[in-house]
């Protein structure tokens, strides 16, 4: 979630950091091509002890004086590293 108010600065949450293993192998092995996974969103955030509604996907610019731009966005992200001969990770 990102607030940026004009002449006032910017302000970055996350709301949401979630890690889920796919796939551990203690041999050298070959990686599948595809992983299955599901993920629900949960429907709330801890907001500095507060718990509170999970925002929907939002983007809203008021303009005016101050201006204001505010963003919630959701991504995946996927990572695979793979440990290499003397302990060298590669991603």
């Amino acid at each position: 979630m990102k607030l940026v108010i004009a002449e006032g600065g910017t302000a970055t949450h996350q709301l949401l950091s979630h890690t889920i293993p796919l796939f551990y192998s203690a041999t050298p092995s070959r990686c599948a091509e595809r992983y299955t996974f599901a993920y629900r969103l949960p429907p709330r955030f801890d907001d500095e002890g507060a718990r509170r509604a999970l925002p929907p996907t939002y983007e809203v610019n008021l303009p005016g004086v101050p201006g204001v731009r505010a963003v919630v966005r959701y991504s995946i992200t996927v990572n695979f590293t793979r440990q290499k001969l003397w302990k060298r990770k590669e991603t």
